[in-house]
Order: structure tokens, then C-alpha cells, then sequence
């Protein structure tokens, strides 16, 4: 991958409110798996994504979608 796509889509993540990020269930089940779920959990909290609306922690959380989308009738 060529490193002027990382620096952009980093740059993205950085700068977009808010940004959702999930992991989904693949990272952890590889080995030295947790270290990769660890990263995403602290690019969302390095990012200003938790907490927000529309924001995430960056794991996989079924609840918070349905949560969500319970706000998102309520609009």
C-alpha cells in the first residue's frame, strides 16, 4: 500500500466528526491478534470518537447499533 494513501486516510480519520470505527471480529482471531484490536480501540479514543454521537470505541458492540438506531427513529 502506497504511503500517501495511509497519510490521507489518516488524515480523514483525524479530521471527520464523528467517525465511526469497529474493528469487526477478524483482528482478535489471528494470532497477536489483541495487539491490533488494542490499536483500533486507541485510534478511536486518540480521535475524539467516543463518546460522541455517531462515535464508536472502536470494538465490536451490537448494543450501541441498536441504541443508535433507536436515537436515529427518534430525529
Amino acid at each position: 500500500m502506497p504511503t500517501s494513501r495511509i497519510i490521507k486516510l489518516a488524515r480523514e480519520i483525524a479530521n471527520v466528526k464523528p467517525c465511526f470505527i469497529e474493528q469487526g471480529w477478524g483482528p482478535q482471531r489471528h494470532q497477536n491478534g489483541e495487539q491490533s484490536s488494542r490499536a483500533i480501540a486507541t485510534l478511536a479514543c486518540m480521535t475524539g470518537n467516543v463518546g460522541i454521537l455517531g462515535g464508536n470505541t472502536g470494538l465490536v458492540n451490537l448494543m450501541l447499533k441498536v441504541e443508535i438506531s433507536r436515537q436515529m427513529l427518534r430525529l
